[in-house]
């Protein structure tokens, strides 16, 4: 008798200590919950001369999941541009909350990649490819973490820079907002 009380009471113990290494904070910088929302600018300014640019709107919707044959399970990311000429592509992106890890499927080359490191800090590297730029990859860099204002809320930023040999790519993730900025760097 005794013998099974001491498992029950280490069974109990392990499973609390398994909750307790979710890291609720980092998982807070890119929510990904059915239903969330976003509606976006994108300005893209040529660098042709004379100078010209186009504006878009997008909208980004989480719209349910999808496991792929690689036995992980996938958020459908609904992306539609809003303008005159309106189309819609899916993205299908996974957090993994023991690593705060986020990957993106790219169903085209049937791969999947990391594209953030949710715990990353100031000066930590990682092979992080939000970009989708493969070619003469070099990593992405955690700068710094700001105080950001969005929507009249004060929250946490931590900025990224992506280094490829096309362009830099600077973006954000705002603690309880995700994705907030991104500013591809032509030379």
């Amino acid at each position: 008798m005794k013998t099974n009380l001491l498992k029950v009471s280490f069974l109990l113990v392990f499973s609390v200590n398994i909750f307790a290494q979710i890291d609720t904070t980092s998982l807070s910088y890119y929510p990904l919950n059915d239903g969330d929302y976003w509606e976006f600018c994108e300005e893209i300014e040529d660098w042709i001369y004379p100078p010209s640019g186009s504006i878009a709107y997008y909208s980004h919707e989480v719209i349910r999941d999808t496991t792929f044959s690689i036995g992980k399970t996938y958020k459908i990311i609904k992306r539609t541009r809003l303008n005159a000429t309106k189309f819609t592509s899916y993205l299908f992106e996974r957090i993994d909350s023991t690593t705060c890890n986020v990957y993106r499927y790219d169903t085209s080359s049937n791969i999947e990649f990391l594209i953030d490191s949710l715990k990353s800090q100031p000066g930590d590297s990682c092979n992080a490819n939000r970009s989708g730029y493969y070619g003469g990859y070099w990593g992405t860099i955690c700068t710094n973490i700001i105080t950001d204002t969005i929507f009249s809320q004060e929250t946490n930023s931590k900025v990224f820079i992506e280094q490829n040999s096309l362009m830099p790519v600077e973006y954000k993730l705002s603690q309880g907002f995700g994705l907030t900025y991104l500013n591809f760097y032509f030379e």
